[in-house]
């Protein structure tokens, strides 16, 4: 009886972790106490948050098996991790103890889920890293400390950027909060879901920037009278300040570029593709993206890599007058899966064609198909 109660006051400081029993991240709280918050910023918090957790249950994992497989024996580590035969054999095995504790307890290991989270978030941080809307910020604020007068011809421009970088930004706080999101249901049902878990963002922003005129610009730059030099001794030269506005108007061209090249590059997919809670799978001789050309008539198999064999596909026409012309089919020989594409006709525009694992959760790979 004693060594079950010792047991017991042993264990209990282990069975504390919060992230063992409270395992999801709360992203309403971070949502609540960072409302005014950059993605960036929001960003950081949900990674400090998720490798916290980490970190807690690795903390957990290092010593729990080994106190309860010392303290309350054979019977014991059986009942409280209710392990077959095989952990219970490698617990007795000494060396190999700590293998039962994460293949039983955890499933799929919270910690790797936690990992791909934060791995998710921080190909993200890549995708909108363009849409700096803090560099704008200080630029204006620079500028128009030392010359209202240039600030008033170069506003119209920023605003234009800003409103652009910031509409982005919100996609961003939405991107990285949904990863964290994804994952809480995850780690509800510790099972995969058949729902893509990551949603991609399907309409592109819509406001368009507008370029500075650079003569007003150059003009209110080079006017001494519209910089402010004040009256102490120690502040800089007129010239120096023009200097210094100079640099931070050239600055801010090339921040206003910046966002207008970023504007027209951006790939949704390159978004969609970062969905960490996602095992990635391939199709041997496609590129996600990519393109493939059929002969009229012709029908082609690629096999399908690293699949959970829960597949769907269908193809969609660019051009309405191409629909029908290319069928896709998923085929199965002997345990391997391959992609069937038939080609009927000549298209008028690429039909795109997408395959998902939604015993990968939802992930997916998207190409196009041309036949000349």
């Amino acid at each position: 009886m004693k060594s079950k109660v010792f047991a017991s006051i042993a264990i209990a400081p282990l069975l504390t972790s919060c992230a063992l029993f409270n395992p999801s991240v709360g992203t309403a709280r971070i949502e609540e106490n960072n409302l005014d918050a950059s993605g960036a910023q929001i960003s950081l918090k949900l990674k400090i948050s998720l490798q916290s957790k980490s970190e807690q249950l690795a903390y957990w994992q290092a010593g729990s098996t080994v106190v309860m497989a010392g303290l309350i024996g054979y019977g014991g580590y059986n009942v409280v991790t209710n392990g077959g035969s095989h952990q219970v054999a490698a617990l007795m095995a000494g060396g190999g103890a700590l293998y039962g504790t994460n293949s039983v307890l955890y499933k799929p290991s919270r910690e790797g889920m936690y990992a791909r989270a934060v791995s998710s978030i921080q190909c993200i941080d890549g995708a909108f890293s363009p849409f700096d809307t803090a560099t704008g910020l200080r630029l204006k604020n620079a500028i128009y400390e030392l010359s209202p007068g240039t600030w008033s011809t170069l506003e119209p421009s920023f605003q234009s950027a800003y409103l652009v970088a910031k509409a982005y930004d919100l996609k961003y706080k939405q991107s990285v909060l949904q990863v964290a999101t994804d994952l809480n249901v995850y780690l509800a049902d510790m099972q995969p879901t058949p729902e893509i878990t990551y949603r991609i963002l399907t309409r592109a922003i819509g406001q368009q920037i507008i370029k500075p005129n650079m003569d007003q610009v150059s003009l209110a730059v080079t006017t001494g009278s519209q910089i402010n030099t004040g009256g102490a001794a120690d502040k800089a030269s007129t010239s120096t300040k023009l200097g210094q506005l100079n640099n931070l108007v050239t600055n801010l061209y090339s921040w206003i570029d910046s966002i207008e090249v970023a504007h027209r590059s951006f790939n949704v997919n390159d978004v969609a593709a970062c969905s960490g809670l996602s095992i990635n799978f391939g199709i041997a001789g496609v590129t996600e993206g990519g393109v493939v050309s059929l002969g009229a008539g012709s029908t082609a198999t690629y096999q399908i890599i690293d699949t959970s064999g829960k597949l769907v596909t269908y193809s969609l026409p660019i051009d309405a007058s191409d629909a029908g012309k290319v069928t896709t089919a998923i085929t199965t020989s002997d345990g391997v899966f391959n992609l069937r594409l038939t080609a009927t006709t000549r298209t008028t525009k690429p039909v795109r064609v997408t395959v998902k694992d939604n015993g990968k959760f939802g992930a997916s790979v998207t190409f196009e198909v041309t036949i000349p």
